[in-house]
């Protein structure tokens, strides 16, 4: 089977920390996985796609080749986008998983695109419901801080993923799950050694470490006054959500030939 850009991209990837990487055929005309990628005595089935530039960058492109300048904000947040791919990469993970029992799932989102940056934002907002707080402490002093789930989180829905890696042009990053019954290994894993602190995402050691908040339980989401108190219950500090876009400008500057 010829693999795609993504899939070669994936490949190489792998193969440079010294993972063997096997390509694997649909049985019986049926889906599954692309890869059983392994290292020593670790072993994970890894399902890659691609996720194409949205149009947003290119109709402000235009609209500064027509118009001499263009700008305009957009704000990262849950993805039904994202949520459906992921809904589907689980079910051909599983179906794939029958064969190769107890090993981790993983999926491959690969962005090599000038959207990479806010694809990953969009990423953590979907898979964490991840939104950053301005907290108020005991002492009077303001900062922000990480709150990880304080919306809805598809990571709670889909726990037979057991991480997700977004591969943007400035790199790699890669998303635990924590509900996953196989996070511990994860965690512990080579595939999470392959990545450098800063660019693996892991609510619980972030939580432990003093770096994030999680909004954990039963808690309405949707109840602002329920999640600010569960905050000020748990961690003793008073919290006000921050909004943050990404501002996007383009200048189209007219070259001596045009």
């Amino acid at each position: 089977m010829t693999e795609n850009q993504a899939e070669q991209y994936a490949r190489r990837v792998f193969e440079a920390h010294e993972f063997r990487v096997d390509r694997l055929e649909p049985p019986d005309g049926r889906r599954c996985a692309d890869f059983l990628v392994t290292k020593e005595s670790e072993s994970f089935l890894l399902e890659v796609t691609d996720k194409s530039e949205s149009d947003f960058l290119s109709k402000l492109l235009l609209k500064a080749k027509d118009e001499g300048i263009a700008s305009e904000s957009r704000e990262p947040s849950f993805s039904n986008r994202i949520d459906g791919i992921l809904r589907d990469k689980e079910k051909q993970l599983l179906q794939t998983s029958t064969m190769y029992p107890n090993i981790s799932l993983v999926v491959w989102l690969s962005v090599l695109n000038q959207d990479s940056e806010y694809f990953l934002r969009c990423v953590k907002h979907t898979v964490y419901g991840l939104q950053t707080a301005s907290v108020l402490s005991a002492s009077g002093e303001f900062s922000s801080k990480r709150c990880f789930y304080r919306t809805h989180s598809a990571f709670f829905k889909f726990q037979n993923i057991d991480a997700i890696i977004v591969a943007g042009i400035e790199g790699g990053t890669l998303c635990l799950n924590e509900f996953s019954k196989r996070a511990a290994t994860v965690r512990a894993s080579k595939l999470a050694q392959m990545f450098p602190p800063e660019a693996r995402i892991d609510p619980n050691s972030l939580e432990k470490s003093g770096k994030a908040y999680c909004v954990r339980g039963d808690i309405p989401r949707k109840d602002e006054k329920a999640v600010w108190q569960y905050l000020y219950n748990t961690y003793g500090v008073r919290t006000s959500l921050m909004h943050s876009s990404e501002f996007v400008g383009y200048v189209h500057i007219h070259s001596r030939d045009e």
